[in-house]
């Protein structure tokens, strides 16, 4: 019931949004704590992308995402810093924010999941059918849980040596591991036609 002029300029304004690319605001002052951007996401943990990838495109845990990308800073030397060591208990603290930080943050992170992806195409490779079988929902409902599993070997105590350790360290082993099982399955099924 709208006006179609009224629409129109909805729709100006919300492609500007998206068309203009938030810069990133690498420091924020939060409750007298200075907090400063990770500053090398190529070194991050495991564990911490999984953070980042599960919670970065849901609002309501978006403080999850940004506790891995904000973190305290413990010394600074100009342009220099060095931050606190990833901790699960910030979450609640950096729910307050500032609003062009997040932004800013969620598009530099979607550019460097973006590459990854490419860099591991490997893995992160769909076949575009949403397929309702046993195996594509064991994947929906697992997700990364999978791939610590298959890093671990299915030792549930080394589940946290598995999210300490780099993430391409992890991603390049996942790569490894099942390009290993399509080259063994390959063969399983030429035996089997011959």
């Amino acid at each position: 019931k709208m006006k179609l002029s009224d629409v129109e300029k909805i729709s100006i304004i919300i492609n500007k949004m998206f068309e203009h690319k938030t810069p990133l605001i690498k420091f924020f002052t939060l409750n007298g704590v200075e907090y400063g951007f990770i500053s090398d996401l190529d070194n991050i943990s495991f564990g911490e992308y999984i953070d980042l990838d599960n919670n970065i495109s849901d609002w309501q845990n978006m403080h999850l995402a940004m506790n891995v990308l904000f973190r305290p800073i413990k010394q600074r030397l100009g342009k220099k810093y060095i931050i606190e060591e990833y901790n699960l208990d910030n979450k609640i603290v950096i729910q307050d924010m500032p609003l062009s930080a997040v932004m800013g943050s969620i598009f530099f992170f979607v550019s460097f999941r973006d590459r990854l992806i490419k860099s591991y195409d490997q893995i992160f490779n769909q076949t575009g059918e949403k397929s309702l079988d046993a195996i594509s929902n064991f994947g929906r409902k697992w997700g990364w849980y999978q791939s610590i599993y298959a890093l671990a070997g299915g030792d549930v105590t080394r589940f946290e040596d598995i999210t300490e350790l780099n993430v391409h360290k992890c991603l390049t082993m996942l790569s490894f591991m099942k390009e290993k099982q399509e080259l063994e399955n390959k063969q399983i099924k030429n035996k089997i036609n011959k």
